[in-house]
């Protein structure tokens, strides 16, 4: 008999787990799926969460029935946004104001109107304090990074991204950079190079007031001059693209220190890196995402332009204040649920039986949606705001959890986890979590051997 997911843990109240599970609705109401011992989410209007996982199902009913264009192709939910200003790289643009204006409050059905927001919590140009709790100091938007013409010019997509690897026992830190280029109109000639310095005399101040004004530059200033690795090549249904990995090593000094970096002459981002006899100042987060049936703009508090904005931008001031050395990812730093959601998967989506999703014949149109989704999704999400600004300024470590993948990745029923199209999920999401967020090339391996032992 195939093991089920443990009963302790409640089965995702989600949509897609919902079709997944064999337990698709058979009206507008939303079903819940069948878990082993748990049939706990009822059709109740008052049973907790019943309005969200109804209007996740009801929205993704648009999904359902994708057409096909004049030549043959589905549109994808999702596409890669425009190549980023060549003036700057980054994703958070730091000449374009935040909003000024409360955003349009949304009630959702069956919770009691929001209260507005008080025309004193709106602050133009920065971010506002959460009215409920107010902080003893407002907090500021992060501040604007200089620019300077970048060179030879990049098609940048995603990036730069930070990461963080290990202090080795001769107290040198490791870590890398990774920069996603579109080929088509980059010039690789030379490659990108990566310029590192650093002045092991300097003794670190306030982050904020080296961000505008470049740090002096001392008669023993490391400068070093990396050039790019071509870690992968992806070709897309929109062109061709570029991974490149820039591996960073720094001697550690007694004393806290100033990095800076940049790509081709553009503006220099700076992190920072612990003494070598002194613990890392980290900063931990997970659920980077929303779930089905959550409205986004329900978050997006006055002065911010999404609803992911508040929560990194409050990091990027406690980092402004004293500065995190690491920013660990618990999983779930994307969320990428909506996979379902592409046209080319509706035909295994809707199959009406466990059974024949398990047998759905995995094409080579699914294989390329997967791909698409995955690539587009990352892009998009790893430059959006602060949480671009948050990525290439502190280093990452990041480990995996089931929205990285999907949705209760690794708690379906192992024949389902091992069926053709489940296991491409899970194995193509692993490749794109190891390359976007490890900045490793991984095989497509079986990723199912073990999370289910």
């Amino acid at each position: 008999m195939p093991a089920q997911p443990p009963k302790s843990r409640e089965p995702p109240d989600q949509a897609p787990y919902f079709y997944l599970s064999g337990q698709a609705p058979t009206n507008s109401e939303p079903q819940p799926a069948a878990s082993s011992g748990s049939n706990n989410l009822s059709k109740k209007p008052d049973e907790t969460g019943y309005f969200r996982r109804r209007k996740a199902y009801e929205s993704e009913l648009q999904y359902r029935h994708p057409l096909r264009n004049d030549e043959g192709h589905y549109t994808p939910i999702e596409e890669i946004g425009a190549p980023q200003d060549d003036e700057f790289i980054g994703g958070f643009d730091p000449n374009k104001p935040l909003l000024a204006e409360a955003p349009q409050q949304h009630q959702q059905a069956g919770y009691p109107a929001t209260h507005p927001w008080p025309a004193a919590a709106v602050h133009v140009g920065g971010p506002a304090a959460v009215p409920s709790l107010p902080p003893a100091v407002p907090p500021k938007a992060p501040p604007p990074l200089p620019q300077r013409p970048i060179g030879p010019h990049l098609q940048v997509v995603c990036g730069p991204l930070l990461r963080y690897d290990t202090v080795s026992e001769l107290k040198v830190w490791h870590g890398a950079v990774l920069l996603v280029t579109a080929d088509d109109g980059s010039t690789y000639d030379p490659h990108p190079l990566l310029t590192l310095e650093w002045d092991p005399d300097q003794i670190t101040g306030n982050l904020q007031g080296t961000l505008n004004t470049p740090s002096a530059i001392g008669p023993r200033t490391q400068k070093i001059v990396i050039p790019g690795h071509e870690l992968y090549h992806h070709r897309g249904q929109s062109g061709t693209y570029t991974f490149w990995r820039f591996l960073l090593e720094i001697p550690l000094q007694p004393h806290e220190m100033s990095v800076r970096y940049n790509i081709n002459r553009t503006a220099k981002i700076e992190f920072f890196v612990p003494g070598s006899n002194q613990n890392m100042r980290w900063a931990a987060h997970s659920c980077n995402g929303f779930s089905a049936g959550i409205n986004e703009a329900d978050f997006r508090q006055p002065g911010f332009e999404s609803g992911y904005d508040p929560v990194w931008c409050d990091l990027l001031n406690k980092h402004a204040e004293k500065p995190f050395h690491c920013m660990v990812g618990g999983g779930d730093q994307i969320y990428c649920d909506r996979l379902t959601n592409e046209p080319e998967m509706q035909g295994w989506l809707n199959t009406k039986t466990a059974d024949g999703r398990i047998k759905f014949i995995l094409t080579d149109e699914i294989k390329s949606a997967i791909d698409r989704f995955y690539f587009n999704h990352y892009c998009n999400h790893f430059r959006r705001g602060a949480f671009a600004r948050a990525n290439r300024s502190i280093p990452m470590l990041n480990m995996l959890d089931d929205h990285d993948l999907i949705d209760g990745f690794g708690s379906y029923p192992d024949d389902l986890q091992t069926s053709p199209v489940f296991s491409t999920i899970g194995g193509r999401g692993y490749f794109w979590f190891l390359l976007f967020q490890l900045f490793v090339v991984g095989e497509n391996g079986d990723i199912n051997q073990s999370l289910l032992g």
